[in-house]
């Protein structure tokens, strides 16, 4: 579950507070530096929030006493269930996830 939906689903690199890849001697195209730094810190807080938020829905659910073998339950609430079942058509049938959210 952390792998699929934690790591296939999220960009690591949305999350990834070092951005010394896009540090350059130049000056930027637009605005200030302390413009883009907290452009970017805005951008990584929402994309945190956002995994956090879907990785709160499943639930590990222990199938046997020593808890070595488990799954994850999901609940989707009845008010959800179309949006739910009409972004799964849409990646069945080749979009992004981020396109069908």
């Amino acid at each position: 579950m952390d792998t699929i939906v934690g790591d296939m689903l999220f960009n690591p690199k949305d999350q990834d507070d070092s951005d010394a890849d896009h540090d350059v001697d130049e000056e930027p195209a637009f605005g200030s530096a302390a413009e883009i730094n907290a452009l970017c810190l805005r951008h990584h807080q929402a994309a945190s929030k956002a995994k956090e938020q879907a990785l709160s829905l499943f639930k590990c659910v222990e199938l046997e006493d020593d808890a070595a073998i488990y799954s994850y339950s999901v609940t989707i609430p009845k008010t959800k269930t179309t949006l739910f079942r009409l972004a799964v058509r849409y990646v069945s049938c080749g979009t992004s996830f981020r396109m069908a959210s």
